[in-house]
């Protein structure tokens, strides 16, 4: 049986959000929370120069967890240049196509990290990853 894409996403966006250390976790549901929004306000690269100025723990661990998250439009870009291409650098380096492409990617798994955050505070997230 084929994993669909909105199945892939969930599981990476569960499988993070389980992870995050209690010390960061507030930093990073801010981040998440916001990061939508500022992605529709403000554009994808200006989004995550916005999190990257954050400089919290919890934003930094958000965007390894982008990066890991092998987003459609930027997975040529992680191929030519090597495995530990940053986040940013890859997106900076899509074309148009590949950025608008990127860009829908990335609001759809935020969405499910968003999802994620919410199942994580009712203690649904340590049932769900299973």
């Amino acid at each position: 049986m084929s994993v669909l894409l909105d199945q892939d996403r969930a599981r990476k966006a569960y499988t993070s959000v389980a992870g995050v250390p209690r010390k960061d976790f507030d930093d990073y549901r801010i981040a998440v929370n916001a990061f939508g929004a500022q992605v529709i306000r403000l554009g994808l690269c200006a989004a995550i120069a916005w999190l990257q100025r954050a400089k919290t723990d919890g934003a930094d661990l958000f965007l390894q967890h982008l990066n890991e998250a092998n987003l459609r439009g930027l997975d040529a870009i992680q191929q030519n240049r090597g495995p530990a291409v940053p986040f940013a650098s890859k997106v900076q380096a899509a074309d148009a196509a590949n950025y608008m492409i990127a860009t829908r990617d990335t609001l759809a798994l935020v969405v499910w990290f968003r999802r994620a955050l919410q199942a994580s505070r009712t203690g649904a997230a340590e049932v769900a990853v299973r």
